[in-house]
């Protein structure tokens, strides 16, 4: 799952700290655990600006790594992420052996979502959930609403839209001006949706 938050370009970029990476499979993953990964993600959040494209966060796996080894276009799209995050164990220990620092932990995405949603319940921040079916968008925002009932959901959407739909669709998402979209869409639908439509979404 990927997920943008709303930032300003390059200048206000510089206000968050500078995080190292360790190179894995030939793409940059962020040395960071799971609540600086989600303190990371709200502060994003607090610093956007409206009028430029969303700070992008994704994650990788082995399955990922090796898709991107096959195929450059795949590789490409997560390279232009701001921060990848480690979403697979393996990860964690390839780093042990093959880098001089150490991924401190897998930061899963399954996991990251409930550390970024119990800080946001607190921060006031927004979130809009876009992906999976019309049932199971449903589903799962039923069930965000029972964990945290103080969340502010400003939005959903199943992840199955394409010509006029999809174009009212980023309209709807880019009007209600969330904090955090999050994408439920697989790889490569989801890094392929940002690059194609990030710009869109200046308000996000």
């Amino acid at each position: 799952m990927t997920a943008v938050a709303a930032l300003e370009a390059a200048p206000s970029r510089q206000d968050l700290p500078a995080l190292p990476t360790v190179q894995l499979g030939g793409l940059p993953v962020t040395v960071i655990d799971r609540q600086g990964a989600a303190r990371l993600m709200l502060a994003a959040a607090r610093q956007h600006r409206h009028g430029s494209r969303p700070y992008y966060f994704t994650s990788v796996n082995g399955e990922v790594i090796a898709q991107a080894r096959a195929k450059s276009e795949i590789a490409a799209l997560f390279r232009e992420a701001d921060q990848i995050f480690a979403d697979g164990q393996p990860l964690v220990l390839a780093s042990r052996l093959l880098c001089r620092t150490r991924l401190p932990e897998r930061v899963a995405t399954t996991d990251l979502f409930h550390d970024v949603a119990k800080l946001a319940e607190n921060e006031a921040a927004t979130f809009y959930l876009l992906g999976s079916t019309e049932a199971g968008n449903a589903k799962a925002v039923a069930a965000i609403k029972a964990s945290y009932p103080r969340l502010r959901i400003v939005g959903h959407s199943h992840g199955y839209l394409t010509g006029e739909a999809l174009e009212k669709k980023l309209e709807e998402i880019d009007a209600l001006a969330p904090d955090i979209l999050w994408l439920g869409l697989g790889v490569p639908r989801e890094q392929i949706f940002v690059r194609d439509f990030g710009s869109r979404l200046s308000n996000v």
